[in-house]
């Protein structure tokens, strides 16, 4: 789900991750994977890009990885968080009129972390979903928690409600700048992926 915290400003991210059938839309009848870039352009503004690889039979007699399904996402910072208030954002993703556009929606989300005497970390988000068309996946309110241990600062666990059903799982920094992740989706099937990150601007 969206949260209203945005990485560091200059702060680009790029990744893949492994999909499932059960994660995808009715019309995948087969595994499949993403990948995407993500740039923190201000401390405002966060601009994401994704493409998911899809089969077709197009001058073959089999079905192959040939095809894209493309999808562009933005999210605005409306609000920082401060000692008592939580961060407010607002977000679109695929607002552009193309394909079956299964996550075009537009959202609003506020975040608050709550910071324990002993040093464990909690991020509690909230959020609702506007959807742009009858197609889309993302429709209603969701919400999530994700826990920090001060013990382990490098791993966290996340529940979530994606506004179709609950999901959890686990991220992990493996190196400075290499994370990687792995959930269920609606305790149906098990997903993961890769991620690396880096400031390119201070």
């Amino acid at each position: 789900i969206p949260t209203a915290e945005l990485n560091e400003t200059g702060t680009f991210m790029g990744g893949f991750n492994f999909l499932p059938e059960k994660i995808t839309p009715d019309n995948f009848d087969y595994n499949t994977w993403n990948y995407f870039v993500n740039m923190t352009f201000f401390s405002f503004l966060e601009i994401n890009y994704k493409c998911t690889l899809i089969k077709e039979d197009y001058m073959s007699n089999k079905f192959r990885f040939s095809e894209q399904d493309r999808s562009f996402s933005a999210k605005l910072r409306l609000l920082k968080e401060g000692k008592y208030i939580p961060a407010i954002a607002s977000g679109v993703n695929d607002p552009l009129k193309q394909g079956m556009n299964y996550f075009a929606s537009m959202y609003g989300a506020v975040t608050k972390n709550i910071l324990t005497k002993s040093q464990h970390k909690l991020t509690i988000s909230l959020g609702y979903y506007h959807p742009f068309n009858s197609s889309t996946l993302q429709d209603g309110i969701f919400g999530g928690i994700r826990y920090t241990p001060a013990f382990l600062k490098q791993l966290s666990a996340m529940a979530e409600y994606d506004s179709q059903g609950f999901n959890i799982g686990l991220s992990a920094k493996i190196w400075n700048r290499l994370s990687m992740h792995i959930f269920t989706h609606k305790f149906k099937c098990i997903s993961g992926g890769i991620r690396y990150e880096y400031t390119l601007i201070h």
